[in-house]
């Protein structure tokens, strides 16, 4: 029987906030749901024992739990009990023995204790006792954070003895999730499965309704891959199952006495046992927690007054058919299984054309459902091998699959190059492209590498310069073009201080304040050579876009890439933003929606549609969306635009406090009062937060809810503060140019 190694990971990940507001008094307790018919408590597990040759010897399980955490950081209420439940499952009606089970939380004395040394050990001991085909179970539950932007975002599982006094004792006495998910990668396993009941409760008091939203950060930070390679040559199936969507937040329910999620966890595995072995199904259970935690949600938010949603989620990769998670003891009834899975395709490098049993499938990343079996998936990018693999799609199974594209001319540095990257290792990726460039001066793979690198260290201007290297090196070739065109675009969005570029310039190279026409220029050349091409309409788009008088062609060049590449999110989005830019906000939210629906973590389509509901008073919607795009820490580096993120919700969380009065609106408006608290961590004049809320039209809006000493900088017309470069119109890019 293949290993699985069963990971319920129940980590509550918070965003980190201003240290100043841990030192406040703490606030009222913040209201906890009280459905009117709440389901039956979960009864608990009965220890009967079990007899030696029907125990789950090839089980292990490590669980933490922590409730009370020092100083001012926010208590919880079930997070300890959670993981004492989920033991009493496993070694009830799981079978695994007792002293396969190793429960830490807060109230366990010395060793037993959830402190980050006893964590570590605990996984480092499992080392030497799990072997091939094992079981391993790790639960954790308790606060987390998030902290910093784009590729350098990190996540932290607080430990019992966290040091919360500043910023960076408490990421240094944090738990790195990286560092717990290559501690893992020591086991030799073959399947782990991670659980996250996250982000219950902010960990910092007086902030009313406001929950730790869910961060991609998390899912980041929790892949687990052997640190070695498998002795069967076939590396480990993972799962991981999430409480809430990102940007959401998980709740707790005095009435079921535990976290919601848990709580359907525990009793989905008992009544989700099926024949002829009493087994779990990954696919079945993720469609039982998201069916129960939506009905759950759907009964609270009827009767709450502000956006309150928790809506499940699972991810899996290596998948090779049915994922078990557990088996129970006995089982008396057939379990029906979800007709379809999903799969999320993603390729490095990005933008990659897609199919799938030789049907288009736009570019990556891109998302698909399908019915249960196998498929043949296809990459394809100028200046690489294409790259195939088999995969298989399991019922109610949302899998993530990575195609590599290798270059048409391998390197070894180049190689290195893409570790490097994978790790988020960038200087030294760059310097190993650069290498690579040099060995080779005309592969269209390494341009297309150490561009992408260039522009994730904000190193635009050397980006631009590089491309004109290549288009000197390929000559009338539409592709390079066009990405030199988007470099271009992009380099005429930002202030000359925000450009890191550390390369002498080429001789004749293109100043910035002539980037806008050149990437018109080069965009339209494109356009000349290959007017068929998505890659080269989206280049004019964004290239169009940047100069209000050419919006409507820009919107255009969008709805022709969109046309030729149907199912490519960024042509949907493109078409979307303009239609935003053009004030056309019912034109625009259909177009973003398409985008969200092919590809649902789209950061930068979050973002617009967040937009264009503030924009026409759709104030749950824009509050939705916002909390969505606050949630993808990783896809952004820009701090002001994070920060007018936050702003916006700060606003509108106050304006809806106002509105709805009582405790309920102080609640509500205290909620506002810490996503401004957020802003600040990023921008703490909050002045770029202003200037890209003026740029997106919504600063007027927001002029009775901003704090006092931001409004007299606010009139009916924008923001008058004095800002470098003026009211430039920012492009949102991919990541690749």
């Amino acid at each position: 029987m293949r290993r699985t190694l069963f990971i319920v990971t129940l980590g509550l990940m918070l965003f980190f906030t201003a240290v100043a507001a841990s030192a406040q008094r703490p606030g009222k307790q913040k209201p906890r749901p009280q459905p009117a018919d709440a389901p039956p408590k979960a009864a608990p597990a009965e220890a009967k024992p079990v007899p030696a040759k029907s125990a789950a010897n090839d089980q292990w399980a490590l669980l933490v739990g922590i409730s009370n955490y020092p100083g001012q950081i926010q208590k919880l209420t079930y997070a300890s009990r959670d993981a004492q439940a989920i033991k009493d499952l496993l070694a009830s009606s799981a079978r695994l023995p007792e002293d396969h089970i190793r429960l830490l939380t807060d109230e366990g004395p010395a060793d037993a204790r959830a402190t980050k040394q006893n964590i570590l050990a605990a996984i480092d001991n499992l080392a030497t006792r799990v072997q091939p085909n094992h079981q391993v179970i790790v639960f954790l539950a308790g606060h987390g954070i998030a902290r910093g932007l784009g590729a350098q975002a990190k996540s932290y599982f607080l430990p019992v003895d966290v040091d919360a006094s500043s910023k960076e004792s408490l990421e240094r006495t944090g738990l790195d999730l990286e560092e717990l998910s290559r501690r893992l990668g020591n086991l030799k396993a073959s399947q782990f499965t991670i659980f996250i009941d996250a982000c219950r409760e902010d960990p910092f008091p007086g902030r009313g309704i406001k929950g730790n939203t869910m961060t991609d950060v998390m899912a980041r930070g929790l892949r687990v891959t052997p640190s070695s390679a498998p002795t069967n040559g076939v590396p480990p199936t993972s799962v991981v199952f999430y409480a809430c969507q990102v940007g959401e937040r998980a709740f707790e329910d005095p009435k079921l006495e535990h976290g919601v999620f848990t709580y359907y966890i525990l009793n989905g595995i008992r009544e989700l046992a099926g024949r002829p072995d009493g087994r779990v199904e990954a696919g079945t259970l993720a469609a039982y927690l998201r069916d129960n935690v939506a009905k759950w949600s759907k009964d609270f938010q009827e009767r709450a007054k502000y956006p309150a949603e928790q809506t499940p989620t699972m991810t899996a990769t290596e998948v090779r058919g049915p994922i078990v998670i557990v088996k129970l003891a006995t089982t008396t009834r057939d379990v029906q299984s979800p007709r379809s899975g999903t799969v999320t395709l993603i390729t490095s490098p990005a933008e990659a054309t897609l199919t799938v049993n030789g049907q288009a499938l736009g570019a990556s990343p891109a998302q698909k459902e399908l019915p249960p079996g196998e498929y043949t998936v296809r990459a394809e990018q100028q200046g690489f091998q294409p790259a195939e693999t088999r995969i298989t799609v399991v019922a109610g199974v949302q899998q993530e699959v990575t195609l590599t594209l290798k270059p048409a001319a391998a390197s070894a540095s180049y190689e290195k190059g893409v570790k490097f990257e994978a790790d988020h290792l960038w200087p030294q990726a760059i310097a190993a492209y650069e290498m690579a460039l040099r060995e080779d001066a005309g592969s269209m793979a390494v341009y297309d590498r150490l561009a992408n690198a260039y522009l994730e260290n904000a190193r635009y201007r050397d980006a631009v310069d590089l491309l004109q290297t290549a288009s000197d090196k390929l000559p009338n070739n539409a592709l390079v073009l066009a990405r030199r065109a988007r470099a271009l675009s992009r380099w005429a969005t930002v202030e000359p201080t925000e450009d890191l570029s550390t390369n002498p310039r080429p001789s004749k190279a293109a100043n910035q304040k002539d980037a806008r026409k050149e990437a018109v220029k080069l965009a339209e050349q494109a356009a000349k050579i290959d007017a068929n091409s998505a890659a080269v309409n989206l280049a004019l788009g964004y290239a169009y876009a940047l100069d209000p008088k050419d919006q409507s062609k820009a919107n255009a060049a969008f709805v022709r890439a969109s046309t030729i590449a149907p199912e490519d999110a960024e042509a949907y989005y493109g078409v979307g933003y303009t239609y935003r830019l053009m004030k056309q906000y019912p034109q625009a939210i259909p177009q973003l929606k398409k985008a969200l629906q092919l590809r649902p973590d789209y950061y930068d389509a979050h973002r617009e549609l967040a937009y264009c509901y503030h924009a026409t008073d759709d104030t749950d919607n824009a509050i939705r969306e916002y909390n969505t795009a606050t949630g993808y820490r990783s896809e952004t580096s820009n701090t002001g635009e994070m920060a007018g993120n936050h702003l916006a919700l700060s606003a509108l969380y106050q304006e809806k406090g106002q509105q709805v009065g009582g405790s309920e609106g102080e609640q509500i408006s205290a909620a506002g009062k810490g996503h401004e608290s957020e802003a600040r961590d990023y921008d703490p004049t909050l002045k770029a937060a202003l200037r890209v809320l003026n740029e997106s039209g919504l600063s007027y809006r927001m002029q009775s809810y901003l704090p006092s000493e931001l409004r007299n900088v606010i009139d009916t017309k924008g923001v008058r503060v004095p800002i470098p470069g003026g009211n430039k119109i920012k492009i949102p890019f991919g990541k690749k140019p």
